[in-house]
């Protein structure tokens, strides 16, 4: 009986350590200048910075542990910061840093920018198209394992280079 007793308590001590780790975390600091990345607000509306350092290139802007985790990459066009209405923080940054804003808020996001009108979204072969008034977010996804993301401006110069791509996929 008092083997059993012991099990119980050394269970019920991992668990009360479990939570309060958790209910700590949820207080800590993001690295990114500050925020509190649990009061972090994913319901605004998504602006560009233009480049004007590198122009008609695509730049890879996620980290490899990003990749790891998501399986695809993101690319700027034109752009040097994607942020929030109010917000000089790269979301970027915050995906790939922080332990709170996830690729899941920038879907989130992208969803209530199409609510508010702030955006329009098209559905094509193998791309989900987000057109705002100065830049585009494209989507990819296929049956080969492009999912990769674009976001940048012209909306026109960069859903050309993404059909492109995904016509070489399919004849290849």
């Amino acid at each position: 009986m008092k083997k059993k007793t012991k099990m119980v308590l050394v269970l019920l001590v991992i668990v009360v350590i479990i939570v309060v780790i958790l209910l700590l975390n949820l207080q800590t600091k993001d690295p990114l200048e500050g925020i509190y990345t649990g009061l972090y607000s994913p319901y605004e509306i998504l602006e560009v910075s233009e480049t004007k350092e590198r122009k008609n290139e695509f730049v890879k802007v996620n980290t490899t542990k990003f990749y790891k985790k998501n399986k695809f990459n993101i690319y700027y066009y034109n752009i040097d910061n994607f942020h929030q209405e109010g917000d000089e923080h790269d979301i970027m940054e915050l995906i790939n840093y922080s332990a709170r804003y996830s690729i899941n808020t920038l879907y989130s996001n992208l969803y209530y920018n199409i609510t508010q009108n702030k955006c329009t979204f098209e559905k094509n072969l193998c791309y989900d198209k987000y057109t705002f008034d100065n830049f585009v977010v494209i989507k990819c996804w296929d049956f080969f394992g492009n999912n990769d993301i674009y976001i940048g401006t012209p909306a026109e110069e960069v859903e050309n280079y993404v059909v492109e791509k995904v016509i070489h996929i399919y004849k290849t």
